[in-house]
């Protein structure tokens, strides 16, 4: 994808002075800004957003869906995956296939359920605790023996008691064989958009980032970020961390590294990957979907969301995490060649959208769709490629 921005945006955009980066992106669209969100039809917001929701008049959209918890919390992700049976039409593929061995610690229940799992398997089997509502790697712990992991199940259940307000975690099979570049493990992040939820219409960039850790992969060393942790700010802040480490490529680059390594074929992310990513996309968005649709009182609603995909040895896809306002910082090479056209388009989409909605026209093709890619349409008058 080109640093190309799409046509000026036609209408007014709020930005709350938290969405910097963003900004960056929408001054060179010769965006027409408003000062306060009442004075504008587009609202793009970090914080304070849950009362813009509240307060929506009809003619405008926000960039936050009312439960959007059901995508980012990992705890409502995992629920709403395993709660959604893989014969119900739009699951295109078995939950097992692409998301990790589960388990919510919210109740006590939850954690003996897990506990006994654990208890039950051999020594060796590493299992990977994230807290809920975290990012950046933060709180993640990754444990391959049964005594460590019923001690910190322990402390977790402590803390729970002394505050319920401390965060929930989940466990999660660890990966162990996951694709290496350059030996060191690798994860892809994909972006994706919720266009509108009635009827419900998701897109997919077709460009995305990928990330690296700084040291070669090991089973072991647990506690290491820079070996298991596929996070450039856990690898940026850990006092080992080499700066000339390079921790992040364009899919180009990938593409290009598993041809030459004869991994994959030409062609590979387009006709391969891409769409089990589409599928995998499409069984999340359709799994969550009852509990995502709520709409505010009034207005609309888009979000751009980044999934978090670790490729196995056989190139084959597993979601891990979805994150809400996916690191939209600017500060490398790779990211400001895939960010600022993508989420330009993106708002020149949510802005193509609201109009559509208000003046009632069909969105079965988009003016402003170029490296975005359907996933799901329910718009009666969508094309049948739609995928949906």
């Amino acid at each position: 994808m080109q640093y190309v921005l799409s046509r000026p945006l036609a209408t007014t955009l709020y930005c709350d002075p938290a969405s910097a980066n963003a900004r960056i992106v929408f001054e060179k669209m010769q965006t027409q800004f408003a000062a306060a969100p009442r004075d504008a039809n587009l609202l793009w917001m970090r914080r304070g957003y849950t009362q813009a929701l509240q307060d929506l008049a009809p003619h405008q959209a926000i960039n936050h869906l009312p439960n959007e918890r059901a995508l980012i919390d990992k705890n409502d992700l995992a629920r709403g995956l395993q709660s959604r049976p893989d014969t119900l039409p739009g699951a295109a593929l078995p939950l097992a296939d692409f998301y990790p061995q589960t388990f919510c610690l919210e109740t006590e229940a939850e954690v003996e359920q897990f506990r006994a799992v654990v208890n039950a398997e051999p020594k060796g089997v590493p299992w990977i605790m994230k807290p809920a509502d975290l990012s950046q790697g933060r709180g993640i712990k990754i444990f391959d023996q049964p005594e460590a992991v019923t001690a910190w199940l322990d402390q977790h259940k402590a803390r729970r008691r002394q505050d319920r307000k401390a965060s929930t975690f989940i466990a999660q099979r660890y990966l162990t064989n996951p694709l290496l570049l350059s030996h060191r493990k690798s994860e892809i992040r994909i972006y994706f958009l919720v266009l509108t939820l009635f009827p419900l219409r998701v897109l997919l960039c077709n460009e995305g980032t990928v990330r690296l850790n700084t040291l070669p992969f090991e089973l072991g060393q647990w506690d290491n970020p820079l070996i298991h942790i596929t996070n450039v700010y856990q690898q940026k802040k850990h006092p080992n961390y080499d700066p000339d480490a390079v921790l992040k490529w364009g899919f180009s680059d990938l593409e290009a590294h598993l041809v030459a390594t004869g991994q994959a074929a030409p062609d590979f992310i387009a006709q391969q990957l891409r769409p089990k990513l589409k599928a995998i996309l499409r069984h999340t968005l359709r799994a969550t979907q009852t509990v995502l649709t709520q709409a505010p009182p009034q207005g609309a609603c888009f979000a751009l969301f980044g999934a978090d995909i670790i490729l196995n040895a056989a190139l084959n896809p597993w979601l891990t995490e979805v994150q809400k306002g996916p690191g939209l910082s600017l500060d490398d090479a790779v990211k400001r060649a895939v960010l600022p056209a993508m989420l330009a388009e993106a708002i020149t989409l949510a802005e193509e959208a609201r109009f559509k909605t208000l003046n009632q026209q069909s969105m079965a093709k988009l003016q402003a769709q170029s490296n975005f890619e359907w996933v799901i349409n329910d718009d009666p008058a969508a094309v049948a490629e739609s995928g949906s």
